[in-house]
């Protein structure tokens, strides 16, 4: 892809993402006064800290091994799954053993255990975007912000008239609309490796 169209692709979706954030904090201020703002907020807060301390780094290291590595990324993605997986088995415990007492200072006990659950999404959603930009396919990687930007204020206004919009029900559309985009991101990475190469990488085939 040329410089000119990728930069005009990112500029696009740098804007449709600018203005999907504006309209979602409008109905989210709108939704959920201050109070239910400020936890939505604080929850969104975490999981980028989950995100930084969990992911070790690897999302920019899937970025630079399928640069150069590009042969290789069909491997670079499975480690990725298999890595989100180990990490997040480990979050459970000890969120079971002691993290539970730390969360439950912030948030009530369903929104601490949602915001585990979402820990492997967002990191699969991390990690896959790492690689697709390594493979240098920011048409992908530019969609996959895109339709979580948009899907978020979607849910949000779906919530709003189907149900009343509180902090529990934003909370569980935000997991939903990461839990697409992360689905999302398998299939494409799974369409572009190439469902041979992704099974010759696992170590179960």
């Amino acid at each position: 892809m040329g410089f000119i169209k990728a930069f005009g692709i990112t500029l696009i979706a740098q804007i449709a993402i600018l203005l999907s954030g504006v309209l979602n904090n409008i109905i989210i201020v709108r939704s959920l006064g201050p109070e239910g703002q400020g936890v939505y907020a604080l929850i969104i807060t975490t999981s980028v800290m989950l995100i930084v301390f969990g992911g070790s780094g690897l999302s920019a290291a899937n970025t630079y091994w399928a640069r150069k590595n590009k042969e290789d990324a069909s491997a670079i993605f499975i480690n990725s799954l298999f890595f989100a997986a180990t990490i997040s088995v480990i979050a459970f415990l000890l969120y079971a053993f002691f993290g539970k007492l730390i969360l439950l200072k912030f948030f009530t006990p369903d929104l601490s255990l949602i915001l585990i659950i979402s820990l492997p999404l967002l990191l699969i959603q991390e990690f896959n975007q790492g690689i697709l930009w390594g493979l240098e396919r920011y048409d992908y990687h530019n969609f996959l912000n895109i339709f979580k930007a948009v899907m978020f204020v979607v849910a949000n206004i779906v919530l709003l008239i189907a149900f009343k919009l509180d902090l529990k029900m934003a909370v569980l559309g935000w997991v939903v609309v990461i839990a697409l985009t992360s689905i999302i991101s398998v299939f494409i990475l799974w369409r572009e490796i190439g469902i041979q190469h992704f099974f010759l990488s696992c170590p179960f085939f």
